[in-house]
């Protein structure tokens, strides 16, 4: 009995490790196939895609978006898919949804980049009219955001974030390789991303 069990352990441990070694490019390549292109930054068959978690209310995530927008202004290879992810922050949960509820609307980009591009502390009054001033009804917004649709696609970036073993954000992948924080300079994912092309990585 014992070294059965001892059997189903060895098994199981086997399982684990080999799908922190393949598994999760499988879940990495199942999320970007069937990813909206409404939220893709850059030309959509670049051959070099950047996934990104990210929060609407960090400044780490603006960070990072800053440098990712610098960096795809120079490279016509690469492209950045964001998946939004509500935190505990204040506002965190509510931008998140407005994003998801844009993306429908065709809007996403819209609000992605003034909320990203923004060192204002957002409350819903300030959404509101930066929203508005951009020709988006922002009562139709919200509640399509409020939505059960809106619901769901917040428990599938929250299901990604538990297979891919997300416990900070912003965390990024350049293709395969996972990058934690906005603390890498351009020049280093640059370095990164030349590396896969060459297929030394």
């Amino acid at each position: 009995m014992f070294p059965k069990f001892l059997g189903f352990i060895f098994v199981v441990a086997i399982g684990y490790l080999l799908f922190q070694s393949y598994g999760y490019r499988y879940v990495l390549d199942h999320i970007r196939t069937n990813a909206d292109v409404e939220m893709v930054i850059g030309r959509p068959n670049a051959p070099i895609n950047i996934l990104v978690y990210m929060d609407y209310t960090s400044d780490a995530s603006k960070q990072l978006d800053t440098k990712l927008v610098s960096l795809l202004s120079s490279d016509p290879d690469v492209n950045v898919l964001i998946r939004p992810v509500a935190t505990s922050q204040n506002n965190s949960e509510l931008l998140t949804r407005l994003a998801f509820a844009a993306q429908k609307e065709g809007s996403f980009m819209d609000m992605h980049n003034i909320t990203m591009q923004s060192n204002i502390d957002f409350n819903e009054n300030r959404m509101a009219t930066s929203f508005q001033a951009m020709g988006i009804n922002y009562p139709r917004l919200k509640a399509n955001a409020l939505s059960i649709e809106t619901e769901k696609e917040i428990e599938k970036i929250n299901t990604e974030l538990l297979l891919l073993g997300v416990d900070s954000i912003p965390t990024y992948y350049i293709e395969h390789i996972k990058m934690e924080g906005a603390s890498d300079s351009v020049q280093n994912i640059i370095s990164i991303i030349d590396k896969l092309k060459s297929g030394r990585l």
